[in-house]
């Protein structure tokens, strides 16, 4: 859905629409995780923990998923420039 707007923003402003994209692939993983439907391997958790009588709710992941994301955010908007720019080495 953003592929447009990082057209656009890289043929006027001269921003790399590479980085824009990257960082907010990995963000919105990183997001994901907080809900149920978010990400497979929480939909996968959730139908082992069923049979087992373990009720999984929408936001059950989020008392640890939500933190981990935040600091994850936080870390790809600190790096990313770094990283992209080939500067890092």
């Amino acid at each position: 859905m953003l592929v447009p707007a990082a057209k656009e923003l890289e043929q006027n402003r001269g921003i790399k629409a590479r980085e824009l994209m990257l960082p907010i692939a990995h963000v919105t993983t990183l997001a994901g995780s907080v809900t149920m439907i978010g990400t497979s391997s929480n939909l996968l958790i959730a139908g082992i923990a069923a049979p087992a009588g373990i009720d999984m709710r929408m936001l059950s992941y989020a008392p640890v998923a939500l933190p981990v994301a935040v600091i994850g955010a936080v870390v790809v908007y600190l790096t990313a420039p770094l990283m992209l720019s080939g500067q890092g080495r």
